[in-house]
């Protein structure tokens, strides 16, 4: 009887079975991967109470009642840089203002009713709407104690990078119905950034900022360098001094334009 030798496969017949048996079991992980349950992702509250604990506790937070805020703020790519105060007292006033060379002052504020803008370049404005809320949000002095109340919804919505960091990723929605996105360092549980979108002259625009380099100030730990994104441009905020003494009695008043346009809207 004639023995066969078995039949050697090409090289490129080999090479096809070895992807295929490769593919089968890549598609076999990928299935196994896919009926794994997803990770639990904690609730939000767990994530927020434990950022109030890592800069300092409800405590040291209520135990201001003003501040003062003194910095700088860059526009690197135009090569501009000015000087930085704010301003701000409990539940929710607020006064910024930054000045730069060649532009001069620009203020944002609001005395608890009324909020504003002064921008050489466009002039006095008061501001409603979306605008508002955003300054509302801005105003919010006990706003690092995430309060519960003060949101009709709070939910973790994602695990994962955020400027190099793995954080989780917590959508807010205030009772105004304004929403933002913040992220929460997995290792730290401090805030390393939000992500909302910006109301303006010039339309809705997605902002996206990023917090670093924290110090305590007053027993409370704050990020000393901001840096935010939108439009393809860069801002960086560096906070140099916080004090914590009472504020003159004139300190939310409102500018002479101002008080005039809000005069002429009553």
């Amino acid at each position: 009887m004639r023995r066969f030798a078995p039949r050697r496969r090409s090289p490129l017949s080999l090479l096809v079975l070895l992807a295929v048996a490769l593919s089968g079991a890549v598609m076999r992980a990928q299935g196994a991967a896919a009926a794994a349950p997803a990770a639990a992702m904690p609730e939000a509250a767990s994530v927020l109470k434990r950022f109030r604990t890592a800069i300092g506790g409800e405590t040291a937070i209520r135990k201001h009642t003003a501040r003062t805020v003194m910095g700088h703020f860059e526009l690197p790519a135009q090569g501009m840089k000015g000087d930085l105060k704010i301003v701000a007292a409990a539940p929710d006033r607020m006064r910024l203002t930054i000045t730069l060379p060649g532009m001069g002052s620009l203020e944002r504020g609001y005395d608890g009713n009324i909020g504003y803008s002064l921008d050489p370049a466009v002039g006095p404005r008061i501001l409603n709407g979306p605008e508002l809320e955003e300054l509302k949000y801005s105003s919010d002095f006990y706003d690092d104690l995430r309060d519960p109340s003060k949101y009709a919804s709070a939910v973790v919505v994602s695990k994962g990078d955020f400027e190099g960091e793995d954080c989780y990723e917590v959508k807010l929605v205030r009772k105004s119905g304004f929403t933002y996105h913040e992220f929460f360092s997995v290792k730290t549980g401090l805030l390393t950034g939000v992500k909302m979108n910006v109301t303006s002259q010039m339309g809705t625009v997605p902002v996206t900022t990023v917090h670093s380099e924290y110090k305590v100030f007053g027993g409370v730990m704050t990020p000393t360098i901001t840096r935010q994104k939108m439009m393809g441009l860069e801002s960086i905020t560096t906070i140099d001094s916080m004090t914590f003494d009472a504020l003159d009695a004139n300190a939310f008043t409102l500018p002479e334009a101002i008080a005039a346009l809000a005069a002429q809207a009553k």
